[in-house]
């Protein structure tokens, strides 16, 4: 490595493995955006979030628009996805029409940049060069990184925020300025609420951690009221400038449909079925019940070991090891993480700082490893085997890409113990063991690109295909709407899209300007939930608390819904309900919107006719007529 910067090693790494993780998504041509959850929130929202910093239309991102659903304030709904998300910011310097690559870019960069805020955290350690450069792509190419990077763009941010923020703390423990920490705590509490609250939880364990660290060394209360004094100010400055994105956001989750739900689901323990996926999900990242996401790399398996087995001289690494592994077997553990919620285990990336200075703990202590230390790697990851053939019933039954990170395992073993008995030189070692490592952060990476067959992960889109699909969603029939200044909203009937790869729940009609009553983010006022539940909604849920109304006449009525879209297969004059007609072309006929196929099957198939509501109330109105109250006289 030379006297080269580890950031530009990191960078040439990172280049050639991120081109090699994705090219199976390339060579089929498709795209980072996720038929799910990509199409219908994220893409979505920085599409509209580009045109506000571009000024294109009459939205502000501090007022109302009719365009979110029944309606909501811009600021609160998407302060939770791109607001606060300094990347986002970018998206302004790419034209309109490059959208799809801006929303890929912006992966890729934050994928980057959790490498080097690692590395910012990590260079104050001293470690060597060559286990600062493992470090890094261990922990970015974790496999939370890698799935969370193609579903959820902007959770890559606490992976980003996480090790700046532990680097701003150990600032203050080394006696330096608290204002470093207190701008990384003003980013984070802007960028996502939800995501400085697990961080702050993180945060908080990695201050007693280190606190107790130096007091065990040093058997001294020394300099805690003033660590105290310069954590709080760094705090409550970094709280304070970012106050204008909190308060209401806050408040906004405060009164959303997610809140008032059972602390754990309920659950004291989970599901025997969870306990025995787990062994499995060590090295590999299949299933992920409960969102555990581990996929460690078989270089940090056997760092975790090598940790376990000095345990009196790793004491404060594997008191963290510790504490993992009972939150990991505990649904309350993952519901405290999760805003007292449901016990999802999103918090288990903060573990990967852990784990990535466990493995550059080992690359610096290799040259002390004994027989020992070879036996319990091998007798470890046999015995995990052993485990994962008994939990499935006897049978080793694993995909592929599980079998190969096995072998991996097993491969690094016989280099470590070969290359100790052959006495071979550090050089040829590194060169082994970093080839090793690279094959395997590949392998995990092709968990998230590639199907278990070995084809591309079809789930990603098609390139072009989302921008095509926001353009064609309803065949072109959003421009036979009126575009005058009274106010209507719109709806799809149920079903609409429940073919193929399109499903329901999209917030494309946001970009058409069609006032969909549909709506799906995951901040969402609580009451639209409460008045859903009332009539037994059957199609409400926390992030779609309407939906199409389970397409109730009466319920389109009270909400102003003048116009319905339907798939023209489904068209039937008999079963037209009372009060609507079809839009009709001048001829007399039925307006049919031809289909609009759109690759990957994203289409309605059929077409789309649009219905007029008649009956249909405005957003305000009042009674011109009353019943007169009889004279008891006459």
């Amino acid at each position: 490595m030379g006297k080269v910067p580890v950031w530009i090693t990191y960078t040439v790494a990172f280049i050639i493995l991120t081109c090699i993780i994705y090219s199976p998504l390339f060579l089929d041509g498709r795209s980072l955006i996720w038929t799910v959850d990509g199409i219908s929130q994220h893409l979505p929202i920085l599409t509209a979030f580009q045109k506000m910093l571009k000024g294109i239309g009459t939205q502000s991102l501090f007022g109302w628009s009719w365009n979110l659903g029944l309606g909501a304030d811009q600021m609160t709904t998407f302060a939770y996805y791109v607001v606060g998300d300094p990347f986002n910011y970018l998206v302004a310097l790419f034209p309109t029409t490059k959208i799809e690559f801006a929303y890929q870019f912006l992966i890729l960069i934050r994928l980057y940049a959790t490498g080097l805020a690692f590395l910012t955290f990590a260079r104050i350690w001293h470690f060597s060069r060559l286990s600062l450069l493992i470090g890094s792509l261990t922990y970015t190419f974790t496999a939370f990184a890698l799935h969370i990077g193609m579903h959820h763009p902007f959770f890559l941010l606490p992976l980003i925020f996480f090790p700046l923020l532990c680097w701003g703390i150990e600032r203050v423990f080394r006696g330096k300025s608290w204002w470093p920490l207190a701008i990384v705590i003003a980013i984070t509490v802007a960028s996502n609420v939800y995501f400085a609250y697990v961080l702050a939880l993180g945060s908080v364990i990695y201050t007693i951690w280190r606190y107790w660290q130096q007091y065990r060394q040093t058997k001294t209360y020394t300099r805690f009221w003033q660590l105290i004094y310069h954590l709080l100010s760094a705090v409550l400055v970094g709280v304070a400038c970012a106050a204008v994105l909190v308060i209401p956001t806050v408040l906004a989750m405060l009164h959303s449909t997610r809140t008032g739900g059972q602390f754990a689901n309920g659950l004291s323990l989970y599901p025997l079925s969870y306990y025995i996926a787990l062994p499995n999900l060590v090295l590999n990242s299949d299933g992920m019940p409960f969102w555990v996401i581990l996929g460690i790399s078989s270089l940090t398996w056997l760092a975790i070991l090598h940790s376990l087995r000095h345990f009196k001289q790793r004491w404060d690494l594997n008191s963290l090891l510790i504490i993992l592994l009972v939150g990991l077997l505990l649904p309350a553990v993952a519901a405290t993480f999760n805003v007292l919620s449901s016990p999802s285990n999103r918090w288990l990336l903060l573990s990967t700082l852990l784990f990535s200075v466990l493995t550059m703990r080992l690359i610096d202590d290799w040259k002390k490893l004994d027989s020992w230390d070879y036996r319990l790697f091998l007798g470890a990851s046999v015995g995990l085997i052993i485990i994962i053939w008994v939990v499935n019933g006897f049978t080793f039954n694993v995909s592929a890409r599980d079998l190969i990170s096995y072998i991996l395992l097993f491969v690094l073993i016989t280099w470590f113990i070969g290359s100790s008995a052959m006495h071979l030189s550090r050089l040829t070692l590194i060169i082994g063991c970093f080839t090793l490592l690279c094959l395997n952060l590949i392998n995990t990476g092709f968990g998230a690109t590639m199907t278990s067959s070995g084809v591309a992960n079809p789930q990603q889109l098609y390139r072009g295909s989302a921008t095509s699909w926001i353009n064609k969603y309803l065949d072109g029939a959003q421009k036979a709407l009126p575009r005058n200044d009274n106010f209507y909203r719109t709806t799809l009937t149920p079903g609409f899209y429940a073919r193929g790869a399109a499903s329901g729940k999209k917030n494309i009609s946001m970009l058409l300007g069609t006032h969909d009553i549909a709506s799906y983010f995951s901040v969402q006022n609580r009451s639209i939930s409460q008045f859903s539940q009332s009539i037994g909604n059957q199609e409400a849920d926390p992030n779609s608390p309407l939906s199409t109304a389970d397409g109730r006449t009466t319920t389109r009525n009270l909400l102003g819904v003048r116009y319905i879209f339907e798939l023209a297969d489904r068209y039937d004059p008999k079963n037209i309900p009372v009060g609507y007609h079809a839009l009709k072309n001048n001829d007399g006929h039925v307006r049919i919107f031809k289909d609009q196929p759109v690759a990957g099957g994203l289409s309605n198939k059929t077409g789309t006719i649009v219905f007029v509501n008649d009956n249909f109330l405005p957003l305000v109105s009042t009674k011109t007529l009353r019943l007169a109250q009889p004279n008891i006289n006459d």
